[in-house]
């Protein structure tokens, strides 16, 4: 597969997945809750290297927000850079990069082997048409 191609459905991916977060969230505010799960964060040197180990290159980069609290109701964001990281042999590592902290740290917000570049499967899976 070339990797237009590979580009193009990560794109379409991750606009999905932005129209589904939103739905999501502005649904949420009503009652929101947090939930917790592992995120490995640390110094941006310390987990760019391990990448770099890793054999894991940059596929897509997109600035975002992430939720940090609820004050009186309403949401406080922080702007973070997304990345998503790739290898030959189809590993993949999305990351999230708090990029106005002082110190800018990188957490790793999950970790995978096997990527599906099959919409239609992806389709089926989700039960979307």
């Amino acid at each position: 597969m070339e990797y237009k191609h590979v580009a193009f459905a990560w794109c379409c991916l991750f606009l999905l997945l932005f129209a589904v977060n939103n739905v999501v969230a502005q649904e949420e505010f009503a009652s929101p809750s947090f939930a917790q799960k592992p995120v490995v964060c640390g110094p941006a040197e310390g987990l760019i290297k391990m990448m770099e180990q890793e054999e894991l290159y940059p596929l897509i980069a997109s600035p975002a927000k992430t939720i940090v609290d609820i004050q009186q109701g309403e949401a406080v964001f922080v702007p973070v850079v997304l990345y998503v990281f790739v290898s030959e042999s189809g590993k993949i590592m999305i990351v999230e990069h708090l990029i106005n902290s002082e110190d800018q740290p990188m957490c790793q917000i999950l970790v995978g082997k096997g990527i599906e570049f099959d919409t239609q499967s992806i389709k089926d899976l989700l039960g979307m048409q």
